[in-house]
This record gives C-alpha cells, structure tokens and sequence, in this order.
C-alpha cells in the first residue's frame, strides 16, 4: 500500500476547494436547477458537474486509479474492483444545498482494496476542509482533531443518518427515550461524521446509506481516535460486500460497542 504524499495530499485539497468554490457559484444564484423532485433523493445540475469536476481532475493526478461516484456509480461498479479507487459524493446534503442552507460538503475517499486510506471532506460555507491520512491523524483546516470520550451509553448528544424508507425510525426513537439521547438529524451524513470526529456529537448512527456517505467520514473518525463500525442488516449483503444498505455507528470505541449490541439485539 503507497500512502499519498503531503504534495499529493495538497493537490487533491486544492482540486477539492475549487470545485467548492464553483458549488458556491450555483448556490448564490435565485434557483437550483432540479434533476430530481423528490426531496430525500434530490440531484441538481451542481451535483452533475461538481462529479464531472473531480472525476478529471483528480484523473488527470492520479489516471491508473479507479473513481466511483453517486451520480454515475450504476454505470462504473467495475471501478471499485481496481485497488485503488476514489469515492466520491459530489454534494452530501443536496437538499441543504438546493435550499441555500449551509450544511452540505464535498466528500472524498481514497479506498485500497475497499478500505479507505485517505478521506477528505470539505464543507465550502463554512470553510471547513476536513481530512485524514491512514496512521497520520485526522485534522480540520491543518488543526487535530479528537473524538469526545465516553463510558456511559445515557446522556448522549448524536446524530442520525437513516436512509429511504421507514426502517429504522421507530427504533431510532425508542433508544433515543431509553438512554436519553439528543440528536441532531443535519441532511448530510459526512457533516455528522466530522463533527463526531471533532468531538462535538458523541455519535452517529446510520442505516441503510451507500459507500460513498461514509467512506470519507469513515477514515477521518478512525484517524481521530474513534471506532467505525459497519454491518448488514441482511447477511447476503455482508457476503457481497455491498457498497449499498450500510449500517454504521461512529464515535469513542466503548460506546460504539455498547449502541451496536442493543441495535443488534432489537432490530436484526
């Protein structure tokens, strides 16, 4: 495994901001062109050509490596086969986004061998550029940061990410009571990640997301000291190794491991 160097690591930062300062171009406009009317799946022009964006540019840097992406990933499956492959949302937080709200961010990963190795996130409004390199720390505009600490699964402040459909909620709700929880509920998964792995939400819980939600925030939180695990509620999922239906929790290891025996138990 090649690790990117800091002169990489700097040019793919920087491919990233730009393409976030083109997201703010559409963003100031009166409207956001649709491509989708259906809110918890919206696509916007924006998303089409920020994708476009890092697909050739982060090609031209790095050309034998493979890139898969929301917008396109039913076309380029095969691209996560290559041992080393990009994976990116153009825009976590389209409805955020499409509303002019602030909470939205260009996430990217670099996967090896399915497993992310570099992970960077960049929230373009407020200027946050998060990111990570295996072994080297996880770190917001250059600074470290570090996952809140924990032993008690009660009193909590987290954040939930749950996917299409209904699956999840009532449960969601129903530990939330139990262990007294507050949670936020943000419209992006990689903004929830990166804040857990700022120490500012003790944790977060997602059901039914796709690799390229968690990819990125999976390495920065692991890289900040904290635990990222993932499972399948269905196991022929787990044998295929889907990059869809993904169920995670993130935060400091202790509490991780305590969320996901309870989840295991009352929802598997």
């Amino acid at each position: 495994m090649k690790l990117l160097s800091s002169k990489e690591q700097k040019s793919i930062e920087q491919v990233i901001k730009k393409a976030g300062a083109n997201l703010l171009t559409y963003q100031n406009r009166s409207s956001v062109e649709q491509k989708s009317s259906v809110l918890a799946s919206i696509v916007t022009q924006a998303d089409i050509d920020t994708e476009n964006f890092l697909r050739e540019h982060l090609s031209k840097l790095f050309p034998d490596f493979g890139f898969y992406s929301e917008e396109t990933f039913k076309t380029s499956p095969q691209e996560l086969e290559k041992e080393y492959c990009w994976v990116v949302d153009p825009i976590d937080g389209t409805l955020n986004f499409s509303r002019n709200l602030h909470l939205f961010a260009i996430s990217v990963a670099l996967m090896y061998q399915k497993k992310p190795i570099f992970g960077a996130v960049f929230l373009p409004r407020l200027n946050e550029y998060f990111c990570a390199l295996k072994n080297q720390g996880a770190f917001l505009n250059k600074q470290p940061v570090k996952i809140r600490k924990n032993t008690s699964i009660d009193h909590l402040f987290g954040a939930s990410n749950i996917g299409l459909g209904k699956e999840g909620y009532k449960q969601f709700i129903d530990l939330r009571f139990k262990h007294k929880w507050e949670s936020a509920h943000t419209y992006s998964a990689v903004y929830n990640y990166v804040q857990t792995a700022a120490g500012l939400y003790d944790f977060t819980l997602s059901i039914n997301l796709a690799l390229w939600d968690i990819a990125a925030g999976w390495i920065i939180v692991e890289e900040a000291g904290g635990a990222f695990e993932i499972f399948y509620k269905d196991q022929t999922d787990f044998q295929k190794n889907d990059p869809y239906h993904i169920w995670s929790i993130a935060g400091d290891k202790p509490i991780v491991e305590q969320i996901i025996k309870e989840v295991k138990q009352t929802w598997l």
